[in-house]
């Protein structure tokens, strides 16, 4: 059984609902159900003190905007490498796109992959092929991913 959060337009509001449904071949709770990400703590979280984390991917230096309304810079604008330096320090390497030996070596490693969308723009709900690649790559040599 699947459970959807939605916000719809009525009268000019946006109402929110849930929905239930027991059918997941329909599109939308297949489409909520594939883009769901579960995560397990097995451990991991909160990370000890002295852990060595791998950080990597495309959007440690920029923060990640569209074009449009996505495209707003808002205040207090902190990178994914500033945050995790003020948080983490030296504890922190990082890798736009690092080797297998870098991924294996770290205790934990935090892949940021996404991409840059506008409104106007339709494309495929998938990462890019590069994207795509980086996080296998990861998981592939370091399960703590």
């Amino acid at each position: 059984r699947s459970l959807l959060a939605k916000s719809l337009p009525i009268n000019n509001h946006r109402r929110n609902y849930l929905s239930y449904s027991d059918d997941l071949k329909t599109p939308e709770p297949r489409t909520s159900s594939e883009g769901i990400v579960l995560l397990r703590n097995d451990g991991l979280l909160p990370l000890k003190p002295g852990t060595k984390i791998l950080a990597a991917g495309q959007f440690l230096d920029e923060i990640p905007r569209g074009a449009g309304s996505a495209a707003v810079k808002g205040y207090n604008n902190v990178t994914l490498r500033q945050a995790l330096e003020e948080q983490f320090g030296a504890r922190v390497t990082f890798a736009e796109k690092p080797s297998k030996e870098q991924f294996a070596a770290a205790d934990v490693v935090l892949v940021s992959v996404g991409t840059l969308d506008a409104e106007s723009i339709e494309r495929p709900f998938a990462l890019p092929s590069s994207a795509e690649k980086l996080v296998q790559q990861a998981v592939g040599a370091n399960p703590r991913t």
